[in-house]
């Protein structure tokens, strides 16, 4: 959180406002302000997600696999031979 707040501080108000654009652009630059970075941990949180509602369900010991033949996230519970698709495109 911290970082973030510098950095909209340094981007609003590190220069004189003609030079903005040029600030904005160095920030986007950094590989961490990606939003293709934040895709990964979207799926992180999803998939776990995922195996605690089945464990809840008493399914312990599924598993999610990533950028599959059949989706995405695709949700395996352990000895269950139906596999459930989280989602389809690729992570």
């Amino acid at each position: 959180m911290r970082r973030f707040f510098e950095e909209v501080a340094f981007v609003e108000y590190g220069g004189p406002p003609a030079e903005r654009p040029a600030r904005l652009q160095q920030m986007r630059a950094l590989a961490y302000n990606d939003l293709a970075a934040d895709r990964n941990t979207v799926a992180v949180v999803q998939a776990l997600e995922a195996i605690l509602e089945e464990q809840v369900r008493g399914h312990g010991s599924s598993m999610v696999e990533v950028n599959t033949p059949t989706g995405g996230l695709v949700l395996q519970a352990l000895g269950s031979a139906e596999a459930k698709v989280l989602y389809p495109g690729c992570v």
